[in-house]
């Protein structure tokens, strides 16, 4: 297993360019109080998106957290590495809340 760290740190930081590609702002949150084990998650705040993870959340659950973000916007025109190409494509589909919908105001997009 010691290789496997690098190999993810290296996929959360293709994760974080291609969200910036995308217009989504990633922010690094202590998360206290009843949510303090929560992951985060994605919404849009005066019309931009902000995806909010716990700074406390280890390598696979930010990896996992981008990850669903970011599948929910069409990548079609996006480039992408093909290996983290991939990956996004073998996760499940999204719920029908995807942001092309525009949601109205400032809405928080669930995240499972």
């Amino acid at each position: 297993m010691k290789g496997k760290a690098p190999q993810e740190q290296k996929r959360l930081e293709q994760l974080e360019e291609a969200a910036q590609s995308l217009g989504i702002e990633i922010r690094y949150e202590l998360f206290k109080g009843e949510n303090a084990m929560a992951p985060g998650g994605l919404c849009r705040l005066k019309g931009d998106y902000l995806l909010i993870l716990n700074s406390r959340s280890g390598l696979s659950e930010r990896i996992n957290a981008i990850a669903s973000a970011i599948s929910r916007f069409d990548l079609s025109a996006t480039y992408l590495k093909p290996e983290l190409r991939e990956f996004l494509e073998g996760l499940p589909s999204p719920q029908d809340d995807s942001p092309s919908e525009e949601p109205q105001g400032d809405e928080p997009l669930e995240q499972e």
